[in-house]
C-alpha cells in the first residue's frame, strides 16, 4: 500500500527524504525529468521543504526552463532557510538573466550575503549582467555579446 500525503508526520518525512535521495541520484547523472518528477513528489508530501524546491529550481534550469525554475526559487525563498536563501537568490538571479531580465537578475545576486562561498560569483555575475545590460542599450546588434553567466552547482 503506497502512502498518502496524509500519512502521519514521521512517514511522510521518510518519503520526502527517500524521494529527494532519488532526485539527486538522478540529477547528478543529468536525467533532470526523472530529477524533476522525483522532487515534485517529495513536495507532495512536505511542500514547505525549501531544499527540495531549490533543488527542483536547478532542475528547470539544467532544463534551459528558466520561469518555471524562477518560480521553485521563489517557493524556496518562501520557505527558506539559512542554509537555502543565497542558493535561492542567486538561482533566482540566474533564471531572470536567462529570461533576459537583467535588472532583475542583478537585483538577486546584489542580496547574496557577503559569507556565501559563491558571492565572489555573484559579483562576477552582476558585472555579466550589467554588461549586457549596456549592450543591450546599443543600436548596432552587431556587436557580440559578452560572456556567458557563471552557474554554481
Amino acid at each position: 500500500m503506497n502512502p498518502t500525503p496524509s500519512a502521519p508526520e514521521d512517514l511522510r518525512g521518510e518519503i520526502d527524504h527517500s524521494l529527494y535521495g532519488k532526485g539527486i541520484v538522478f540529477f547528478e547523472t543529468n536525467d533532470y525529468r526523472s530529477a524533476i518528477s522525483a522532487f515534485k513528489e517529495a513536495l507532495v508530501y512536505w511542500p514547505e521543504d525549501s531544499l527540495a524546491w531549490l533543488a527542483l529550481g536547478q532542475c528547470y534550469d539544467a532544463d534551459n526552463k528558466p520561469r518555471r525554475a524562477a518560480k521553485c526559487f521563489r517557493q524556496a525563498l518562501k520557505f527558506e532557510t539559512e542554509e537555502t536563501r543565497d542558493s535561492a537568490l542567486y538561482g533566482l538571479g540566474v533564471s531572470f538573466f536567462d529570461q533576459g531580465l537583467f535588472e532583475e537578475a542583478i537585483e538577486q545576486f546584489e542580496q547574496v550575503s557577503e559569507s556565501a562561498e559563491f558571492q565572489s560569483v555573484a559579483q562576477r555575475n552582476i558585472q555579466t549582467a550589467k554588461n549586457w545590460l549596456e549592450t543591450d542599450k546599443l543600436q548596432s546588434k552587431q556587436q557580440l555579446k559578452p560572456e556567458k553567466l557563471e552557474r554554481i552547482r
